[in-house]
């Protein structure tokens, strides 16, 4: 597992189940201003980038939600060519990111958007 090293491990222990679900590749926490919290998961990306587009992303889609006169997304998924990945604001202060195989985390977000 690598991890961002930056905290104590509280972090990354709360984000550690995720990695137990199968094809799940990696999780993370996102400041809204793109700072990376915390890490878990692979280590072929750069972790920071990924955190900036994922809270730029975010925060466009909150501002496209606004625009058409809706609440801002409790989730966000996205497929990518064999890969989805989702975004859910937990906070006004963070935001879970996950990656993983195609189907899995479109599977996860809508069981979350469902409970």
């Amino acid at each position: 597992m690598i991890s961002s090293g930056g905290d104590d491990g509280g972090f990354e222990a709360a984000l550690a189940p995720w990695l137990e679900i199968a094809g799940v590749e990696a999780a993370a926490l996102v400041a809204p201003d793109g700072l990376l919290v915390a890490w878990v998961g692979t280590g072929k990306y750069d972790r920071e980038t990924v955190a900036a587009h994922a809270a730029s992303s975010l925060a466009a889609l909150t501002g496209l939600a606004g625009a058409l006169g809706r609440e801002a997304p409790a989730v966000i998924n996205a497929g990518l060519p064999g890969a989805d990945l989702f975004l859910a604001p937990i906070s006004s202060d963070l935001t879970l990111f996950v990656l993983g195989d195609s189907g899995v985390i479109s599977g996860i977000g809508r069981k979350l958007t469902s409970t």
